[in-house]
């Protein structure tokens, strides 16, 4: 593959992960996105202020050329030890029930707070990577892969290409109320949704059969570090604690491709009486 003058979205595939800072944006509906910037460099992603959402695209971008991306992401990650072991664990390990695998009886797959694959920042390429855990788990899950689902997403930094791309994989881009397709049918992926709006907005009274996101935890004490999120402390450790309830969790593996993209991720699903 080339890397033409202009086109920078090939330089991710072709070398090993940068060293990056990241930095914390809050959007203007309330969403905390995880930004980065590359040492060395001129940032031009600094453009991108508290308050407002990145807009800029990728100069020459497509549909195509972010399918191409995409197919060489998926290339190399089903090649590294990360998808190695946490298909090996999918398979043997995420049961629910005597004889039962997790993905029996889930009908929908719900995409929340991935990031933009389109705008010209940092993120695109962690939100690549994120595609690509998203899809393999849907694949590689016993069962889900094996009868067609329900793939939603939503996500405020989508662009109308972001929303295009995403339904050539037959994943539909709500632009709200995406809790209301979670059930005790649904695997929910939610990768660094910050937990005051994770627990609250989207996990409160649902109890899905299969979730990848942040650790979830019965005490949120240490990272209630602003008053928003102080005052819904008490609520997200109940919810916590509800969903911590019967369930079994393993760490995504790390990532040898790209530094920041899955680190600190976990598996979590429902162990059920047989």
């Amino acid at each position: 593959m080339g890397n033409e003058k202009g086109e920078g979205a090939w330089e991710e595939p072709k070398g090993k992960s940068r060293r990056v800072k990241r930095r914390q944006v809050q959007t203007s509906d309330g969403w905390t996105v995880v930004t980065h910037t590359t040492s060395g460099r001129a940032d031009q992603h600094e453009q991108i202020l508290e308050g407002e959402r990145p807009r800029t695209l990728v100069p020459g971008l497509t549909i195509e050329r972010l399918g191409l991306e995409f197919k060489e992401l998926e290339r190399r990650f089903r090649d590294t030890t990360c998808a190695r072991q946490l298909g090996g664990m999918l398979k043997s390990r995420v049961m629910i029930g005597e004889g039962q695998e997790v993905g029996n009886g889930v009908d929908t797959a719900v995409c929340i707070g991935i990031g933009s694959f389109s705008v010209d920042w940092e993120h695109r390429w962690r939100a690549m990577w994120q595609l690509v855990l998203f899809l393999f788990v849907v694949k590689e899950s016993p069962t889900i892969g094996e009868h067609e689902i329900q793939m939603v997403a939503q996500e405020p930094l989508f662009t109308s290409l972001d929303i295009s791309f995403l339904s050539s994989f037959n994943i539909t881009v709500l632009t709200s109320a995406i809790e209301t397709h979670i059930s005790a049918t649904t695997f929910v992926f939610a990768p660094f949704v910050d937990w005051h709006i994770l627990l609250p907005v989207f996990l409160q009274s649902k109890d899905p059969t299969l979730y990848v996101g942040n650790e979830l935890l019965d005490d949120y004490s240490t990272y209630a570090s602003s008053p928003e999120k102080a005052r819904l402390l008490e609520d997200c450790n109940t919810i916590g604690r509800e969903l911590l309830k019967g369930r079994e969790m393993i760490k995504v593996p790390e990532l040898e491709c790209h530094a920041h993209a899955l680190n600190g991720l976990a598996v979590y699903w429902r162990k059920e009486k047989g």
